[in-house]
């Protein structure tokens, strides 16, 4: 079975009841495999919104591996929707610390996090994302939309129409 149908089933088909069945075999066949611990956990968070569950599961992947990136920036995601920022901030750090150069969707994904709900500590976060996406850098598998929600209910910002015209722009495929 290939390991990312159950996040093709996501993020392309929406075919949510078959993604999470795909999701669980998978964790059946490997429950050690970081990576299909963090996708889970995303999934159950963007689409379920039982974030409980999911830092059970991005805890585990990160036990399995503390550097990966992708998993970093996946709890901090979870973090942020719930308006934990400052413990997200740490994730968002360690991400970027392990942040491989060639790993730009992630890149943009994490500077999108620090403008949305840490524009006060990154000034620098909105040109940041303005130069990748000049470079044409896009995220599409991520969808923003509900940490939009966040942004403009939790965290007040500012600049909330940019914030949203962005997150557009980086979702576009």
């Amino acid at each position: 079975m290939n390991r990312y149908y159950a996040v093709f089933l996501t993020v392309f088909k929406k075919d949510y009841p078959k993604a999470e069945e795909y999701y669980k075999k998978a964790l059946d066949l490997d429950p050690r495999d970081a990576d299909i611990n963090s996708h889970y956990a995303l999934f159950l968070t963007l689409q379920k919104r039982d974030y409980a569950q999911a830092e059970e599961y991005l805890q585990k992947a990160l036990l399995l591996d503390p550097e990966d990136a992708d998993i970093n920036g996946n709890y901090a995601l979870i973090l942020l929707q719930q308006g934990y920022f400052e413990r997200a901030k740490t994730f968002i750090d360690n991400a970027f610390q392990h942040i491989h150069p060639l790993e730009k969707e992630l890149e943009l994904s994490l500077w999108f996090y620090r403008y949305a709900c840490l524009y006060q500590d990154y000034p620098e976060s909105k040109s940041k994302i303005e130069g990748l996406l000049q470079d044409e850098v896009r995220s599409p598998r991520l969808p923003l939309e509900s940490l939009l929600e966040t942004v403009k209910q939790t965290v007040q910002h500012p600049e909330y129409d940019q914030v949203a015209k962005l997150a557009k722009q980086i979702s576009e495929a």
